[in-house]
């Protein structure tokens, strides 16, 4: 009799350590996709983090393409991705959510006298039709194009903007993310490139197109039609943690975290 209530006892304290372990137990949400996103996830993941002691939010890159991927194949819980996600990757049984506004920026030089271009010379300029600046108000030069890479969500939307299913000329200098387009742009008077409007500073200069500037104002007013959604997609709805963290997103906190990030909100 002694013995049972001993091992009765025993698999009783075992049971409690198990569950105190399993509440306690602490949760990572990986989030990965969009450079463009990445930023803005981070800040996020840092501020959910403060008031969420027992959640870890891991960012990282890849494109999005990569993220839709990760999430489609649970390697992570949250895919980012800066362009409108396929109908074919929904009926894979992803769920979007749309987290933020962006707006694409053309981007020259400083010192480049542009100040406008249409979508058509823009376009064009993709091509490879117009290769020197003089066809478009310029000083005599060549253009050196600059794009970002396959499964980048900033070339999807830039393609589907501009290009009218045209073909972007192969001589470019392809960059894996958006820093690196505005590193050469800023540092070459040929240069043209773009890049997520979050991402202007004052080491290049941002182009109006077809006569309209790159704002807000001018993207909510339709106007200015060269932007993306910002987009996190889930296996099926989120939950959990996960869900936290979206809702997190979405929060007035989080919305005013994109829009000092230079984003603007969802809605």
């Amino acid at each position: 009799m002694f013995k049972k209530i001993a091992l009765i006892a025993i698999i009783t304290a075992l049971s409690a350590i198990t569950m105190v372990g399993c509440q306690g137990k602490a949760e990572t949400i990986q989030v990965a996709g969009s450079t463009s996103v990445q930023p803005l996830s981070e800040v996020w993941a840092e501020k959910f983090m403060e008031d969420n002691q027992g959640i870890t939010v891991n960012v990282t890159g890849g494109g999005s393409s990569a993220g839709v991927t990760a999430a489609t194949e649970g390697s992570a819980e949250i895919g980012a991705a800066s362009r409108k996600i396929k109908q074919a990757e929904i009926d894979k049984g992803l769920v979007v959510t749309k987290v933020a506004i962006d707006g694409i920026a053309i981007i020259v030089n400083k010192d480049n006298a542009v100040t406008n271009l249409t979508i058509e010379q823009i376009r064009k300029i993709y091509t490879g039709e117009i290769t020197n600046w003089s066809a478009v108000g310029a000083a005599s030069a060549d253009i050196n194009v600059v794009v970002r890479e396959a499964g980048s969500g900033t070339l999807d939307a830039f393609e589907s903007i501009i290009m009218d299913k045209q073909t972007i000329k192969t001589n470019v200098n392809t960059q894996t993310a958006t820093a690196g387009v505005r590193q050469v742009v800023s540092g070459d008077p040929n240069a043209i490139g773009f890049i997520s409007m979050g991402s202007i500073n004052d080491e290049i200069k941002v182009l109006s197109v077809d006569g309209v500037e790159a704002t807000e104002a001018n993207i909510r007013n339709g106007s200015y039609t060269v932007w993306r959604p910002f987009n996190y997609v889930t296996m099926g709805e989120p939950d959990g943690a996960v869900k936290q963290f979206i809702d997190y997103a979405l929060s007035e906190a989080g919305q005013n975290a994109a829009v000092e990030k230079g984003f603007f909100k969802a809605k």
